[in-house]
Formats: C-alpha cells, sequence, structure tokens
C-alpha cells in the first residue's frame, strides 16, 4: 500500500494557475474554485495559485485546500510586465509544473506565452471574456482604433506560443487565429436540479457592479415592466459599485420599491429558487455562468444577444428569449409576456432545466482531464 502510494504521489501532474485575483464573488472565481478543487480531490492533481492583483487576502468562495501564492507587483508599463514575467518564471521554477495555466484576459497575460517558450512547461491560455470589447465599451478614435490593431497583432504572434488555447464558446472560437484551440465551457455546478413553480412575482440578476453587466440598461427596462405591474420586484445580487450610481438611478425612475440590492451570497441557489425569471442585459459577455445557474434552476431567461455566451445558453422561444443588444422595446415586451403568462414561462423554465445537462461538472471536469491526459 505504501510503495502504491508513493507512486501515485509522484506521478500526480502539477498544475500552477497565474491569475490577477480569485478572492472576488464573479463568475470566474466560482468556476475557480469548483474547477481547481475538483482538479485536486477527484483526479488527484497538484494545483498551485499565483495571483497578482489580490485584494483581500480573504477569499468568498472556497479555495482552502488549494495552495495560493499571493504577489503584489510593482512598477508601471514595460517595468510593470517585466517583474511580472519575472515572477511567473520564478514560480515554474520553485514549483516545477507540468502545466501553467494562464487565467489572465490583460495584456501581460496575453503576452506571457512569448517569453516562456523555452521553458519546459505546457503552456495552456484560457480566454474568460470577448476579446472585441474595447469597440462596445467606448467610441474609438481613429488613433485608437490604430493603437488596438497593432497591440492585436502582437496579441495574435505571442498567443501562437501557447500549447492549448481554451475558450468558453463557440462563438469566442472564431476570434482567434490559434491553430491550437478548443472550446470547454463553464461546468454548471448545481448538482440537484428542482422544480420550481415560477408563481413568485420576483425576477432576478446577479453578477458585479460594473458597466459591462448593463444595470443601467436594465433598470430603465424594469421602470416599464413595473409601470404596468407594479407588485413585481426586481432581486439584484452583486457586490456595491458606488461609481455605477444604480441606488440613485432607482430612484430618479422612482422604482425604488420595485428594486432591492443584495450582497453577494454562497445561498444563490435560494435565490433563484425564490424568482420566476431571470434577467441579463450585459453589453457583453465571456460565457455567462449566470445564465447556467438559473436555468438550472428552471428559471426562463431573457438576455441581450451580445457576444459571445448568451447565444450559446439561450435556445430562444425554447428557454427564454434572445434580444437585439439594446433593444428596450422588444426585451420589455418579451418580459411582460413572461409576467402575464405563467404556463408559458413554467414551460420555458422546464426546457431551460434540461437544456443545461450537458453542462454538467462531472462531464465537463473530465474534457479538462483528458486535456492534460493528452498534452
Amino acid at each position: 500500500m505504501l510503495f502504491l502510494e508513493y507512486i501515485k504521489i509522484n506521478n500526480m501532474k502539477k498544475l500552477l494557475y497565474i491569475t490577477p485575483r480569485i478572492d472576488g464573488s464573479g463568475g470566474l472565481q466560482h468556476v475557480f474554485s469548483i474547477k481547481a478543487n475538483y482538479l485536486q480531490k477527484q483526479y488527484g492533481y497538484d494545483v498551485t495559485i499565483v495571483t497578482t492583483n489580490a485584494k483581500s487576502e480573504q477569499n468568498f468562495f472556497d479555495f482552502s485546500k488549494i495552495k495560493q501564492i499571493n504577489k503584489k507587483l510593482k512598477g508601471f508599463g514595460p517595468f510593470y510586465l517585466w517583474n511580472f514575467i519575472r515572477l511567473v518564471k520564478s514560480k515554474i521554477r520553485d514549483e516545477k509544473p507540468d502545466f501553467l495555466i494562464i487565467v489572465d484576459n490583460g495584456l501581460k497575460g496575453f503576452l506571457l506565452p512569448f517569453f516562456l517558450r523555452n521553458f519546459n512547461v505546457k503552456v495552456i491560455f484560457e480566454q474568460h471574456g470577448f476579446r472585441f470589447y474595447e469597440h462596445i465599451e467606448q467610441k474609438q478614435h481613429l488613433f485608437q482604433r490604430l493603437i488596438y490593431f497593432f497591440l492585436n497583432s502582437i496579441i495574435n504572434y505571442t498567443i501562437s506560443f501557447v500549447d492549448q488555447m481554451i475558450v468558453l464558446t463557440e462563438a469566442s472560437k472564431n476570434e482567434w487565429k490559434v491553430k491550437k484551440i478548443k472550446v470547454i465551457p463553464n461546468p454548471l455546478w448545481i448538482e440537484s436540479l428542482k422544480g420550481n413553480s415560477l408563481f413568485q412575482k420576483n425576477v432576478i440578476a446577479v453578477g458585479r457592479q460594473e458597466f459591462v453587466k448593463g444595470y443601467d440598461m436594465l433598470l430603465l427596462i424594469w421602470k416599464q415592466v413595473v409601470a404596468k405591474y407594479p407588485d413585481w420586484k426586481l432581486h439584484i445580487y452583486s457586490d456595491f459599485n458606488p461609481e455605477l450610481k444604480l441606488i440613485e438611478l432607482t430612484q430618479k425612475l422612482h422604482i425604488g420599491n420595485n428594486v432591492e440590492f443584495h450582497e453577494p451570497t454562497l445561498e444563490i441557489e435560494k435565490a433563484y429558487s425564490d424568482s420566476s425569471i431571470y434577467l441579463m442585459t450585459s453589453r457583453h459577455e465571456g460565457f455567462g455562468m449566470v445564465l447556467l445557474e438559473a436555468m438550472a434552476c428552471g428559471l426562463p431567461c431573457v438576455a441581450f444577444d451580445c457576444p459571445t455566451g448568451p447565444g450559446e445558453l439561450i435556445s430562444n422561444e425554447m428557454t427564454g428569449y434572445l434580444i437585439k443588444p439594446f433593444d428596450f422595446e422588444v426585451y420589455t415586451e418579451r418580459v411582460i409576456k413572461l409576467i402575464e403568462d405563467i404556463e408559458l414561462r413554467q414551460n420555458l423554465g422546464k426546457n431551460a432545466q434540461k437544456s443545461v445537462q450537458k453542462y454538467q461538472l462531472s462531464f465537463v471536469m473530465e474534457q479538462w482531464h483528458q486535456l492534460f491526459s493528452g498534452l
């Protein structure tokens, strides 16, 4: 027995993750905790996570059994990049991993594979966002467009040095000129799928308070909905961001009695179960993990058909509604339609719950295991 245990330990694959932070309460951190713990517990991988921009020593999700190294990078511009590269190289020497997995969609993360091209480690890059988000989030002048074109040309070159690139959706796959690219979606962590009567006069939205999530648009839409159905309430679960002034916007729109803000919770499954509709107004997404969670809880979902996740999770008029981006009128009409027709939302909710079976945790994580085994 001791000999077999010795063999098992010495054959254990070592994974070294590089990421800005895992202490947040967002979808990426949640997925990170699920994957890291599963790989270590179910497959016996030795997992270490190096963070470079942690805001807190306390993690919202459970990483208690995962080795974690938090480092604060110093410098600015090229000096910051140089310190980042030095840190990663030193940790590769210290940890001697079989695989280095980059989960950093910042410029430094995209450049890193080039600087590791001569290291004896397999490099995997996880892309969790929409690549061309700048075109949506800001108006670009000609000079800015030229800068982004130049940077993206560099990224196309540096990312070509990865041994494998992983994206979350087929749409995201088309954004990259990488030969070794594969789609592995986020896993569904909810194991016991329960039915939902959908009788509650509650709708729900979940996700960090950032411009990209479009809460400003959601509140404008909700004002139109509650003008007709004032007994319905919108529940928003997110960390508080005073810069967005969402509370002030609810007051300005006179919908304060119909909107309730909640802090992030580890019992989000119960919040879904207490709701009847899920609403998403993101300007862009990497995947839309909250959609997957809501559908698993039997909720019909309404979302803008933004890049790059909702269109692959929601089947329009089967599991929910996909709305042309920024079409407030149609979005409002679809929400009202679901409010008025209990049978419709129950049917869509049942279809939604059935549709997410292919994202089950064991199935998705087996894809990761096969990837590590095959490289």
